[in-house]
């Protein structure tokens, strides 16, 4: 398919279109039929489809939630803000992988100042899991929530959000008797090697970044563009870890 030049490469799409030989393929042309295509839902179903198969054949025994900040060029997204750890322009990408790097979830789109937490329901509703039994999904601090949450997430799909032991209670916790503001968890030997392996999601995001150049820096101006190349990306994934 020719918007892998795109996606891949990073390529604009005049130069996506000398690079197919023996082709008379003009860039409007390709930028026209790519969304078309976008707008009919196409590159969200494939994905979909791919992601149908992957599950049937291979069983999810962790899942991993994390984010990733995704450089903005010259996006008019109605997601685009300042991130503080690029110290850029840019656009939060959060999604829910299993333990084979393979996204399972609906890519979400939000700026990079909204809290990880806020959207972990919303993530979740788009998972569909063939087994019955208690599923366990590793984050990082940011995705501490409370009690009244936690248990929503067990009745909506049988999963469990995990997180690291220490929790501090108080954010002035650099003070004279700060280990008194802690709060330890206690996690069994399941859950520890399912927090010792949520760096399975930061090795995905690492592959969003270099192996798909078009995400890397965001140039498109259009919010469903951007969700478009998205899908392509989680599609191609599936596909490579299947």
């Amino acid at each position: 398919m020719h918007f892998f030049y795109v996606l891949i490469d990073g390529d604009i799409w005049e130069k996506a279109s000398k690079s197919i030989k023996g082709t008379i393929t003009y860039k409007s042309t390709l930028n026209r039929k790519f969304n078309e295509w976008n707008n009919n839902n196409i590159f969200k179903n494939v994905n979909k489809s791919i992601l149908d198969e992957y599950l049937k054949t291979h069983k999810v025994d962790e899942m991993y939630i994390d984010s990733t900040d995704l450089k903005n060029g010259n996006c008019e997204s109605i997601c685009t803000s300042k991130s503080l750890k690029l110290n850029k322009q840019a656009i939060k990408l959060s999604f829910i992988s299993d333990q084979h790097q393979v996204p399972i979830s609906e890519p979400l789109l939000d700026k990079p100042y909204v809290h990880d937490s806020k959207r972990t329901i919303d993530a979740l509703m788009t998972v569909k899991l063939s087994n019955n039994k208690q599923t366990l999904m590793s984050g990082d601090k940011a995705y501490i929530l409370d009690k009244s949450t936690k248990d929503t997430l067990l009745k909506i799909n049988g999963i469990r959000l995990i997180t690291p032991k220490k929790v501090y209670k108080k954010k002035e916790y650099k003070t004279k008797n700060y280990k008194k503001n802690i709060t330890r968890i206690r996690h069994s030997k399941q859950m520890k090697l399912a927090l010792k392996h949520r760096i399975t999601i930061e090795h995905t995001n690492n592959l969003i970044h270099r192996s798909f150049k078009r995400l890397d820096k965001v140039y498109d101006k259009s919010y469903k563009t951007l969700l478009g190349f998205i899908y392509l990306a989680f599609a191609t994934i599936t596909l490579w870890k299947s």
